[in-house]
């Protein structure tokens, strides 16, 4: 107990020296450092490891290199290609196999020696996430972490990127992994939802959250979409998908086109902040050229994309380009459908 008292005074050494900024950080780190390298002068007997128990005993990553581990990790979506690059080349370089599940819900199933799975999901944590969480885990004893052991052993032979959860489904069924899959709904061992949480039924939680706004005109057409984009990453920070399209009738640019805006997010509240911020603002100039509010714009479809295809047909990068706004009215119903689905489409035409 001598050390407490230096501890103690190291760590108000610090804050006193971060007087008038943030220093809990600091003080933290203060306190990490000095029991790794003081504490042990002071408690020798922490130090010192008996040498017949260390020679007897594996350490934390031998215990782990003799397993076979797997991880279900089930994410609210998955659709950054960058991040969905980064997944596949994290997973290639630990040796996992699985499948990654894009779109929403997003799931992420990884198989592979029990400290690569360890550190696959350490690795991905402090992505930015709207959700993500290990829901089931496996471990299984093999002889030797050797590769070719390690691949004998294996449910799965390499790792996949799909859109379709079912995919993943029907081969954990023919593994005998179909335990395993249930966790992604929170259903156990007894096949019962956990208590208080949701079950297959209520995957619509999940669902993301979408509006198909249709404008009149665009006097300013520039400056309008220069307001929405901004809107966008103002209003989310990133949680939020948008799409600016507009087509001509049979392609005569002398007529005037049908303007189309999609959002989708992660939930009701960033679209409708999103639409309540558009009705209230400048977005657009008069005829006499000062700014005006947008009075003409038409809601046709707001709600959960239960229909919602997934966004791997979707590019959301050129959704709202400048330099691609426009598209024959084929390609928009077929764009529009994809993001919406059949509803979506129908409320267009």
């Amino acid at each position: 107990w001598n050390s407490m008292p230096k501890l103690v005074a190291s760590c108000r050494k610090i804050a006193m020296d971060s007087l008038g900024e943030e220093a809990v950080f600091l003080v933290l780190s203060g306190a990490d450092e000095f029991v790794m390298d003081e504490w042990p002068s002071y408690r020798p007997e922490i130090a010192s490891v008996d040498a017949g128990e260390e020679s007897n005993s594996l350490s934390s990553k031998d215990r782990a290199a003799t397993f076979l581990g797997r991880r279900l990790i089930y994410s609210h979506h998955i659709i950054s290609k960058v991040k969905r690059s980064d997944i596949r080349s994290l997973a290639s370089q630990l040796r996992l196999t699985g499948y990654m599940k894009i779109g929403w819900p997003g799931l992420l199933l990884v198989e592979g020696l029990e400290e690569d799975c360890i550190e696959f999901y350490d690795a991905i944590r402090p992505w930015s996430w709207q959700y993500l969480v290990v829901r089931g885990e496996q471990q299984e004893r093999i002889s030797s972490s050797a590769l070719a052991t390690l691949d004998k052993a294996r449910k799965f032979v390499e790792f996949r990127e799909v859109d379709d959860m079912s995919i993943v489904a029907q081969h954990c069924r023919d593994a005998g992994l179909e335990a395993l899959f249930r966790t992604s709904m929170k259903v156990y061992e007894d096949n019962q939802p956990v208590a208080g949480e949701r079950g297959d039924d209520n995957l619509a939680d999940d669902l993301p959250y979408g509006a198909l706004v249709l404008v009149d005109h665009m006097n300013n057409p520039k400056g309008y979409r220069k307001w929405l984009r901004k809107t966008k990453q103002q209003v989310s920070g990133g949680g939020l998908w948008l799409m600016i399209k507009q087509s001509y009738p049979l392609d005569d640019y002398s007529k005037r086109p049908t303007i189309l805006v999609a959002l989708v997010g992660d939930d009701n509240e960033c679209v409708q902040q999103f639409l309540k911020r558009w009705r209230t603002s400048r977005v657009d100039v008069d005829s006499k050229g000062k700014p005006c509010l947008e009075r003409q714009m038409k809601v046709l479809v707001e709600g959960e994309l239960t229909s919602h295809t997934g966004d791997e047909d979707v590019d959301w990068a050129k959704a709202d380009a400048e330099e691609s706004v426009n598209l024959s009215h084929k390609q928009l119903l077929g764009l529009v459908e994809r993001i919406g689905g059949a509803s979506w489409r129908d409320a267009v035409t």
